[in-house]
C-alpha cells in the first residue's frame, strides 16, 4: 500500500533524526563535563591566586580570581557547538593578562 510505504519512510527518518540528536546531546555532555580538562587556566596575572572558569547564565564564560576577585571579560556563545571555543577564548584572554581589576583607581 502506498500509504503504509510513505509512513515507513517517515518512521525511518524519525529514527535517523533521533539517532543524530542523541549523538549531538552526548557530544554536548562530553564537552560540558570535560571543559575543565580541555581549557588551561593560569594563575591570576595580578596577585598569583587561583583562577577559575565560570559559566554565566548558560550563555557566556569568564575567568575570575579566587583571591583578589579580578576577572576576564565575558565571552558569549550562542550554541552548544560554540561553547568550547568560547571557553578557550576566555582562557586565552586571562592567560595573557587581559583582566578587569576590582581595585579602586585601576
Amino acid at each position: 500500500c502506498l500509504l503504509s510505504r510513505g509512513l515507513g519512510d517517515v518512521y525511518k527518518r524519525q529514527i535517523i533524526l533521533r539517532g543524530y540528536l542523541d549523538i549531538k546531546e552526548r557530544r554536548k555532555q562530553t564537552i560540558m563535563n570535560n571543559i575543565d580538562d580541555l581549557v588551561e587556566i593560569y594563575e591570576c596575572p595580578l596577585c598569583g591566586g587561583a583562577g577559575i572558569l565560570e559559566e554565566d547564565c548558560g550563555s557566556s564564560y569568564y575567568v575570575t580570581c579566587l583571591e583578589c576577585g579580578c576577572h576576564s571579560v565575558n565571552i558569549d556563545f550562542k550554541s552548544d557547538d560554540d561553547r568550547l571555543d568560547a571557553a578557550k577564548r576566555t582562557a586565552d584572554l586571562w592567560n595573557c593578562g587581559k583582566v578587569i581589576s576590582m581595585s579602586p583607581g585601576e
